[in-house]
């Protein structure tokens, strides 16, 4: 992805902004640490005053020093983990924290950028910052399956609605593992389908949620968006920026598959999508309230070839959760 210089200066102002609160955040944390054990400053002084009185040793003639030296850090080292472990304080209670360990918040691994630059790039240009209060909230552990029922669906069978919502979970949680991870072989696309209001998109924030809180890049962005992109792309090339990640995000998830106005322009686009994700083995992950026969019928059999052949289908089906939730309340 390409970035204006004011939007590049945006991101690193950020980063900027993240590393004085790192820096605050850890002198508050020391000057408590230090006030609480005051052995444990002396260790760290006597640390920090090593370099200084052998390098004079060395200087001076005397050609064991370094060695010394190397010595005695190992012991003093040794005597504060001691000290941590018998006070039962954190191994890195003495160190900076960062929000991305990767970068140390730099925005930069040596001249690549980091991951979490990366979706930076990507908040900055699809706005999915608005996106947070759904990600706090809808995750894997507050998915319900008390809202499917148990019943099988037909005599002498173990499928009901409540098995099927399970399975989707489980492999939702597992879609975003293996993401996360970086198991590419493992991965298949997860097309998800079901009426209106069994939970599709509640499942897919916990995955983006999921992915984003471990600084993979996603973007999730509803059918008629993304068609729209694809469309202003086509015409003047403006928005490349939205465009190149729509191939290059670590995860895609498009929305409501179906809502869109369907032509052989927005089918030519899902299929180009499909295609260049497979072909970089990036996953994409599909929710659509069409049936599978509506897939069939709406979409060109190359479209539905490539999903069948690339994608976990799942259903979700219940009574509106959205109106259970309301009647409870």
């Amino acid at each position: 992805m390409s970035l204006t210089n004011a939007e590049y200066n945006q991101i690193m102002r950020e980063y900027e902004k993240k590393q004085a609160y790192d820096e605050r955040e850890f002198i508050v944390r020391r000057d408590s640490v230090y006030q609480n054990y005051p052995a444990l400053k002396e260790i760290d002084h006597k640390i920090s005053n090593l370099g200084v009185f052998y390098t004079k040793k060395y200087i001076s003639g005397d050609l064991h020093a370094r060695d010394e030296m190397h010595a005695e850090l190992d012991r003093l080292n040794s005597e504060k983990s001691k000290f941590l472990q018998e006070n039962s304080l954190p191994d890195d209670i003495l160190e900076k924290h960062y929000s991305c360990p990767d970068c140390e918040d730099t925005g930069f691994i040596g001249n690549k950028p980091c991951h979490c630059f990366i979706q930076a790039e990507i908040d900055l240009c699809f706005s999915q910052n608005r996106l947070s209060d759904w990600f706090t909230e809808h995750t894997f552990d507050n998915f319900c399956l008390d809202y499917y029922l148990k019943e099988p669906l037909e005599e002498n069978s173990d499928i009901s609605y409540y098995s099927m919502a399970k399975h989707a979970l489980e492999k939702a949680k597992s879609f975003a593992a293996n993401i996360i991870e970086g198991n590419k072989k493992e991965l298949n696309n997860i097309v998800l389908f079901g009426a209106t209001g069994t939970g599709k998109t509640f499942l897919t924030h916990c995955v983006a949620g999921e992915l984003i809180r471990h600084e993979k890049s996603c973007i999730y962005i509803t059918s008629p968006q993304l068609f729209d992109i694809m469309r202003d792309f086509s015409f003047d090339h403006e928005n490349r920026n939205e465009f190149n990640s729509l191939f290059s995000s670590d995860l895609l998830i498009i929305d409501d598959l179906g809502a869109e106005n369907t032509s052989n322009f927005v089918i030519s686009g899902l299929f180009r999508i499909l295609n260049e994700r497979s072909l970089q083995k990036a996953p994409v992950m599909i929710s659509t309230n069409l049936s599978l026969k509506e897939l069939q019928s709406t979409y060109t059999e190359r479209i539905i070839s490539r999903l069948v052949g690339s994608s976990d289908f799942l259903q979700l089906a219940a009574n509106d959760i959205r109106l259970q939730k309301k009647l409870e309340n």
